[in-house]
């Protein structure tokens, strides 16, 4: 018999993540921050355990060693790295396999050519392992509904955990609630949780994005996709999968920063999706990385939304009309899924 699916959706006390849920990815805080929103360098998160699949990067994503930009170092450690969390488009991580002599060894054998195509080879491999961020790039219209009735049932379990997070309360605090009171209130207020439907694979718009999440949508993907984002190289736009959503959310608030200001200017097209990108996650910063940042003397959650508030309203947007945003029906130049 499957799993109730209630079991995979998130919560404070024990619920597993699934959807864009990366609790379990929680990494420590850094000491030596960025002001935001550029992202926060911070330490890796456990990754998944997974079978192992033919995609295989052999250099790390990563803080360099000083020994150099490619290559090993005197301890047999590669240094071609990444080195915060950030959007890098599959160019840069191709030029970054190109130092790494493991990676060209692996690609010569799997294409059976000394001649290969790193990029194409980065590129087919990225593609096969990646997922959009976006709900409306990754599903169908009938996937889009049944996205709907999980986030239904992701914000009554959120309203169910606040009523509890009141039993840990001080007895003196006028919030506080015994576990009978609690019961009664969530009774009251929410009502059964109903069980959203599952997935199947016609419910998403490419076989592999249903062979990575399956049924219940649960990530098992090793990079984000984020199309309509590209820059002059053409190239997708990815992040790795392994960030916590913090991580994820600051370096694609500091990609749309970067499109702003450096590249298309404060009516590029490219910004309304990224935007949409930070809007989604958005209810997992408020759950999960709240609590006063000790660095910043911020709510990150509170800090983000504040963000996001203010782009949109830049843009002459709410954030409700953000999240309608559609792809265009023509492909353009920079528009590669």
């Amino acid at each position: 018999m499957d799993a109730d699916p209630r079991l995979q959706c998130p919560s404070i006390h024990q619920r597993a993540s699934v959807g864009r849920d990366r609790g379990s990815f929680r990494g420590d805080r850094g000491s030596n921050r960025p002001s935001p929103p550029a992202p926060l360098p911070r330490e890796r998160g456990a990754r998944r355990e997974r079978k192992t699949r033919l995609f295989f990067l052999p250099f790390p994503l990563f803080p360099p060693s000083p020994q150099g930009e490619g290559g090993r170092g005197d301890e047999g450690n590669p240094t071609a790295k990444i080195t915060n969390p950030a959007l890098i488009s599959t160019a840069k991580l191709a030029d970054i396999a190109r130092q790494d002599p493991e990676f060209l060894q692996v690609g010569e054998l799997y294409s059976k050519s000394p001649a290969f195509d790193v990029l194409k080879l980065v590129n087919d491999l990225i593609e096969q392992e990646s997922v959009p961020l976006l709900p409306v790039l990754r599903y169908k219209p009938t996937g889009l509904r049944k996205r709907q009735d999980w986030e239904h049932t992701w914000t009554l379990q959120r309203q169910e955990d606040a009523i509890d997070a009141r039993t840990q309360l001080p007895k003196d605090d006028p919030n506080y609630l015994d576990l009978a009171q609690a019961k009664t209130l969530k009774a009251k207020a929410i009502g059964d949780i109903p069980v959203p439907p599952k997935y199947t694979t016609s419910d998403f718009q490419k076989t592999h994005y249903w062979k990575l999440r399956g049924k219940l949508d649960v990530p098992k993907e090793r990079w984000i996709r984020f199309p309509y984002s590209e820059t002059d190289d053409e190239q997708p736009v990815i992040a790795w999968a392994g960030y916590d959503h913090l991580q994820l959310a600051l370096a694609i608030s500091a990609y749309f920063v970067h499109i702003k200001e450096e590249i298309g200017g404060s009516g590029d097209p490219r910004l309304v999706p990224l935007l949409g990108c930070l809007i989604e996650l958005l209810p997992w910063l408020k759950q999960w990385h709240n609590d006063l940042d000790p660095a910043y003397g911020l709510k990150m959650g509170d800090y983000i939304e504040g963000f996001i508030q203010e782009e949109a309203r830049q843009l002459n947007q709410t954030p409700d009309q953000i999240r309608t945003w559609e792809p265009p029906k023509t492909k353009g130049k920079r528009h590669k899924s």
